[in-house]
């Protein structure tokens, strides 16, 4: 499981469960490979519209962006990611740490550019754990 939605103005939150933290962790490693992936979330369109709060389950077309400064998330045919070499290197890092650790910490993960915003996105993740009775 994987959530993406927009927490406030300036700041998106990426919640994850262990499953979510491997995808991710392969996403990354693909991206470092020049290679195209195929994400599968829960996307709040907030996160693109800064409209009111829509949910939708969908697939983020993600792909390394190496030749830009910026990571970004747009609106075009799909809803397309383009993470920039510095951040993949990063996401590999911190996602092999939160598998070994159990958590992902700090929080506070990368900066990202999106529609309708002139200032740029801090981007937080956090591992949620299902809770067992």
């Amino acid at each position: 499981m994987i959530k993406i939605f927009r927490q406030d103005n300036m700041s998106i939150d990426i919640e994850f469960d262990m499953n979510g933290n491997y995808d991710l962790l392969r996403m990354f490693n693909e991206l470092y490979k020049k290679k195209e992936y195929k994400l599968n979330v829960e996307l709040d369109m907030r996160v693109i519209k800064m409209g009111k709060r829509e949910v939708i389950k969908n697939l983020v077309i993600v792909c390394n962006k190496s030749e830009e400064k910026t990571s970004f998330i747009m609106r075009d045919d799909n809803i397309v990611w383009k993470i920039e070499q510095d951040d993949i290197e990063l996401g590999i890092e911190k996602f092999t740490e939160c598998t070994r650790q159990g958590y992902f910490f700090p929080s506070e993960f990368i900066r990202i550019h999106t529609p309708k915003n002139k200032r740029l996105d801090y981007v937080y993740c956090k591992l949620v754990h299902e809770m067992k009775y």
